[in-house]
């Protein structure tokens, strides 16, 4: 196992047959997701020159802000179905879901969040007429 060039850290490095979301390399936000969606970020990174190449035309980076799925089908990139699901859910403006908690006996809660707007009563305004006025 390696280690970290530092001898007061111990810490293990990921091997270099590991996964570009295992090595870190897709930053700390992909690592936090599921290992699906982490091999579909994978599967998504294995074609970044291209993806690259395709965007930096001015007309097909306009049509990838409209339909990215589309557009990185449409030209050989892969797009897993989670991914898929998700840009779905986002273009189509549709609200997020609610994150899942996983409790540790196996219990799964959904938070259902319920917001309601309730308007102030405006008392009328009274006027006493006083005296000599």
């Amino acid at each position: 196992m390696a280690t970290s060039d530092n001898p007061g850290t111990q810490r293990p490095r990921p091997s270099d047959s590991a996964s570009p979301a295992a090595r870190g390399e897709l930053g700390p936000l992909v690592q936090q997701f599921g290992p699906t969606l982490q091999a579909e970020f994978d599967e998504l990174a294995k074609h970044e020159t291209r993806m690259m190449q395709l965007l930096s035309d001015p007309a097909l980076h306009a049509r990838f802000l409209q339909d990215p799925v589309g557009t990185l089908e449409s030209h050989g990139v892969p797009v897993g179905p989670t991914i898929r699901l998700r840009l779905k859910r986002l273009l189509s403006g549709a609200p997020p879901e609610p994150p899942v908690i996983n409790l540790p006996n196996g219990q799964v809660l959904t938070p259902k969040i319920t917001i309601r707007i309730t308007g102030r009563q405006v008392k009328p305004e009274v006027r006493i007429p006083l005296a000599g006025h």
